[in-house]
């Protein structure tokens, strides 16, 4: 792995773009998982390198015992960490993302108040026989906040208006009712790419290192434990509120409202599968069907 220096930084790994964590100063939880799942992963890339040149120096070995001693070392110190980083701190992140877009709309207009709807509509009629140029003059940086909302609450066609001036107006008008939030997903985005980045950079090289295909080594990562995580099962609630489920201090079931990271990672249980119920220790009873 390297880093070479410039107006932001970079970091590759064997070649491989990766790019600097440069959201150090991010207080949200899901920033703090992501950079956690990049360090582990520029980790893994790293210490892999490392390990495949040590076994290269090791006369005593044969090609095919090299990669066999990789393989194992790969078992015990790599699967996890990727595992970890690609199930769950990627899912949760992409899984907030989604969340926090879906609240980026739009309120409309009162659609019983006739009088506004029909004023809207003339307003949409009106600029639909303006000239591109006075159409571009009146949507400008200033534009007036009644014809704004006849434009954005109906197809761009309807006004005359081409798409970029419909999406522009409609995130302005996203802006003004959700500062910065945008710009928040944006970011989030961006660090859930470079995470991607890292994650793929180690498991290039061990694809590399141990001659496997890209097949054989997600069949590896689909049966990995997922290094440092508890357990946790996953019930819906009738009121359709999803509970986690886990093991808490004393060793007993405990509760809590599913976060995204739970439900990234958690099993969920199904009634009629004895399979997928809580262990029994976790109750304090022989039989592990839960409550």
């Amino acid at each position: 792995m390297q880093q070479i220096p410039g107006r932001e930084g970079r970091v590759t790994v064997d070649d491989n773009f990766v790019g600097l964590w440069r959201w150090s100063d991010k207080k949200d939880p899901v920033f703090a998982k992501l950079r956690e799942s990049y360090d582990a992963a520029l980790k893994v890339a790293s210490e892999f390198a490392a390990k495949r040149g040590a076994l290269a120096r090791d006369k005593r070995l044969t090609a095919d015992g090299q990669v066999d001693e990789l393989m194992r070392w790969t078992k015990a110190n790599a699967l996890g960490a990727i595992a970890k980083g690609r199930k769950v701190a990627v899912q949760a992140a992409r899984k907030e993302i989604d969340q926090r877009r879906e609240k980026l709309q739009l309120e409309g207009p009162d659609k019983t108040d006739l009088a506004g709807v029909m004023m809207r509509q003339e307003i949409r009629t009106w600029l639909r026989g303006l000239s591109i140029d006075e159409r571009s003059k009146l949507l400008g940086t200033d534009v007036d906040p009644l014809i704004a909302l006849a434009v954005v609450e109906a197809p761009a066609p309807l006004s005359g208006v081409n798409e970029f001036t419909h999406d522009r107006l409609v995130n302005r008008a996203i802006d003004a009712l959700h500062p910065g939030e945008r710009d928040e997903i944006a970011e989030l985005e961006q660090a859930v790419e470079t995470v991607e980045r890292a994650i793929g950079a180690a498991r290039s090289g061990i694809v590399a290192g141990l001659r496997l295909s890209n097949r054989e080594f997600e069949r590896m990562l689909e049966g990995a434990p997922l290094e440092g995580m508890e357990p946790v099962y996953l019930k819906r609630q009738e009121s359709g509120a999803v509970l986690a489920i886990f093991k808490g201090p004393s060793g007993m079931a405990e509760r809590r409202p599913a976060t995204n990271e739970d439900l990234a990672h958690g099993r969920w249980i199904i009634e009629d599968d004895p399979s997928t119920q809580l262990p029994s220790e976790w109750l304090g009873m022989h039989s592990g069907k839960a409550a």
